[in-house]
């Protein structure tokens, strides 16, 4: 769950509201990655046999084959890692962001006096 600190500045720097769009979206996105995470079939290495027939069945049909559903797991798990790394550099954005407003306030009010 992402948490957002909001200070209380004269004039910030984004609205609340998209602030709080964003984390919806990031939400929402997370959910839906797990809820696809479980869906996904688990590879059993106990049937290398049917390996073979899957191989048949995917050159044949085009149907997917246990490597096929193990690339599809490494890429959504490299597609959650990513997901992290979005969160944490939006997280720093803002944090940067209002620092920099901070410091422009500070910068004003000592100029205007």
């Amino acid at each position: 769950m992402i948490y957002f600190i909001y200070l209380s500045l004269k004039a910030p720097l984004a609205p609340v509201h998209e602030l709080n769009h964003i984390e919806y979206v990031l939400q929402k996105l997370e959910e839906d990655i797990n809820a696809f995470r479980e869906m996904l079939p688990r590879l059993d290495n106990r049937y290398d046999v049917l390996s073979a027939v899957g191989f048949m069945l995917k050159w044949l049909l085009g149907t997917a084959t246990l490597l096929d559903v193990e690339k599809l797991h490494r890429t959504v798990n490299e597609k959650h890692r990513t997901e992290g790394d979005v969160i944490h550099s939006v997280n720093h954005h803002i944090t940067y962001l209002k620092t920099l407003e901070s410091a422009v306030t500070f910068n004003t009010e000592a100029v205007e006096t």
